[in-house]
């Protein structure tokens, strides 16, 4: 079994990872995307939607990195522009219902972010304009995260906002979040609070990530550069995440101490609150007040898996039929529940359930062979090699079948009586 398993590693793995590094859908989460490309007829670009979005790839525009790791997004200055713009892009647009209908939140209701992982690798050689995440509403954009030249900033609907790096270097992996609590938009660059923003729109809002090239044919020319497929601007995106929530969620009263502030009105004041060392990861989303364990969230249906995924996490202490009573219990530790169902995450509780599965696998085969070799034998009629294979194969199945059940005695003896592991035995 274990020869067979480290045989099937060394054979398919190669071909598993290569296929795994296809299409951008495969590195990204792009099930509520749809991707607009730099290509089409004037002011109607290609747009690549759900379902067709899973399996597709264009080089150079929309392609998995060379490093398997990220998506290449890449907009030229001579690219297609939309209706609403003469910039071209090569960007992804939230959608929702899995792809089937365009995301519209409202920025004073529920909670919304948006966390990209990314690197800007190319500017345009004339205006070194280019735009790397934004939130957008109905009409036009809200805030985004744009370069010129070295400096990295927040921009409010073309109006310079607080500063993210002064000299940024072409290539630097950064990382960015939007996020959209209380009717109040914060924007943290690499962990640390940047921005606070309220802008004067509330409706129609959504997100966008990729590569938002601010030149054209016309702005190279008037910067002395020659615009074309060579001339462009581009973003590499290792992680893209959307997360909703509705319901009131208390604003966090943990601000990194430090934050650059906006002075300019109408921005607001960023002040600290506390004197805290900045840390390299953003403060947790209290989905604690929303959401609970098992994935019921205030005002959602019961998701069909609720009660068995209750029992589970919260033991004797959950209510699978009352869900709202789950928020603020705490959760049996030991236990996680997965889509394979309930986990134990002890070492002793996890390795007994894993070699209960193992049993159950080998001995399901086993019994399968045996009914082959059984079969073998009543219908053999006088054919003696059909004879011969037919109780070769029911030996083999019983011998192994008691192989396995002898090791399972085995190991809960050994780990259970004489090693006393917890959950064994």
């Amino acid at each position: 079994m274990v020869l067979l398993f480290l045989w099937l590693l060394l054979t398919v793995s190669p071909v598993q990872a290569q296929a795994a590094c296809t299409f951008p859908a495969q590195i990204l989460n792009l099930t509520d995307w749809k991707e607009t490309l730099p290509t089409g007829s004037s002011g109607s670009p290609t747009e690549i939607k759900q379902p067709a979005l899973a399996t597709f790839t264009v080089d150079p525009y929309f392609k998995v990195n060379a490093t398997c790791d990220g998506v290449q997004f890449r907009a030229p200055t001579d690219g297609v522009t939309t209706s609403e713009s003469s910039y071209p892009r090569s960007e992804l647009r939230e959608m929702a219902n899995s792809g089937t209908a365009q995301a519209s939140w409202s920025r004073t209701s529920g909670y919304h972010s948006m966390y990209i992982d990314q690197t800007i690798t190319a500017i345009p050689q004339g205006k070194q304009h280019i735009v790397a995440g934004q939130i957008h509403d109905g009409g036009n954009d809200v805030i985004v995260v744009r370069l010129e030249g070295n400096h990295l900033f927040s921009d409010h609907n073309g109006v310079s906002g607080p500063t993210l790096d002064s000299n940024y270097v072409i290539g630097t992996r950064f990382n960015v979040r939007f996020e959209v609590i209380n009717g109040t938009i914060n924007l943290y660059y690499n962990g640390q609070l940047k921005d606070s923003y309220v802008p004067s729109t509330t409706s129609g809002y959504f997100f966008k990530a990729g590569a938002y090239t601010q030149s054209n044919c016309s702005t190279e020319s008037s910067n002395g550069a020659t615009c074309g497929p060579a001339n462009y601007g581009e973003v590499i995106i290792y992680n893209v995440s959307v997360d909703h929530q509705t319901g009131n969620v208390p604003i966090p009263t943990l601000i990194a101490a430090g934050a650059p502030t906006s002075t300019a009105t109408p921005f607001p004041t960023v002040t600290p609150q506390a004197t805290i060392t900045p840390a390299t990861v953003y403060p947790p989303v209290p989905t604690s007040l929303v959401c609970d364990q098992c994935g019921y969230c205030i005002g959602d249906s019961i998701p069909g898996d609720y009660a068995a995924c209750v029992s589970c996490i919260y033991g004797a202490n959950g209510n699978g039929s009352v869900p709202d009573t789950q928020l603020s219990l705490p959760t049996r530790p030991g236990f996680l529940w997965t889509v394979a169902g309930c986990v134990e995450t002890n070492i002793g509780g996890f390795t007994n359930q894993s070699v209960r599965f193992f049993v159950g696998v080998v001995s399901g085969i086993t019994f399968l062979i045996m009914l082959y070799g059984g079969f073998l034998i009543l219908t053999s009629q006088g054919d003696s090699q059909k004879l011969y294979m037919g109780k070769k194969l029911l030996t083999s199945a019983v011998i192994a079948e008691f192989i396995v059940l002898f090791a399972t005695f085995l190991f809960n003896q050994a780990g259970g009586t004489v090693l006393k592991i917890p959950g064994i035995g």
